[in-house]
């Protein structure tokens, strides 16, 4: 009898997980990012908002249709300047920059159409940004780096162009004690 409860489960699972593996693959793609930070500023001149440009990179693998493990890596390609106050309240010009970004998601989707597919993704990410203080002496000048860990989540759809080439757009918003940073992509990814 357990046998059979045996054979009877093995069955129901291939079944179950054929039409899964065929939707088993790889993918990479390539993506253009605006980076919007919303913090606390750093100096009285400059604003609660900052907006850097990023290109980045991602790579996945789909479990299922609807289901996928994915990392990805942003490299800040802009910088913000503005003005910061020295102890006696002379202005210093001042750089903020996105040096790096880089999480990990779990994404789950659905089928909008035949080609579309609408997805929500949660994972952890990490941000690292770097502010240079710049001083009349060069030797003076300084850059403090901060890096903002924390959970982020994010929705966004991909087209299919064919079988294995799509378009992908997305908005992901990593929330931290000191910063949030929301990033809106815009891609094309291959699947192999």
């Amino acid at each position: 009898m357990q046998i059979r409860i045996i054979s009877i489960a093995i069955s129901t699972f291939v079944t179950v997980a054929a039409p899964v593996a065929g939707a088993e693959s790889f993918y990479v793609e390539g993506n253009y990012n605006r980076v919007q930070t919303d913090s606390e500023p750093l100096s009285e001149f400059q604003g609660d908002d900052t907006e850097f440009d990023a290109i980045g990179f991602r790579a996945g693998y789909n479990f299922a249709t609807n289901l996928a493990i994915e990392g990805e890596f942003l490299a800040g390609l802009s910088d913000d300047i503005y003005a910061q106050l020295t102890e006696d309240g002379s202005p210093v010009a001042a750089r903020a920059s996105l040096e790096t970004n880089a999480g990990v998601f779990v994404r789950a989707g659905v089928p909008v159409t035949e080609k579309v597919q609408a997805f929500a993704r949660v994972g952890y990410a990490t941000t690292q940004f770097a502010h240079t203080y710049y001083a009349d002496d060069p030797d003076l000048s300084t850059t403090v780096t901060r890096t903002n860990d924390g959970p982020a989540y994010g929705v966004g759809a991909t087209i299919d162009i064919s079988e294995n080439i799509y378009l992908r757009t997305d908005y992901t918003l990593h929330d931290t004690d000191e910063v949030d940073t929301g990033t809106l992509s815009i891609g094309a990814g291959l699947r192999f």
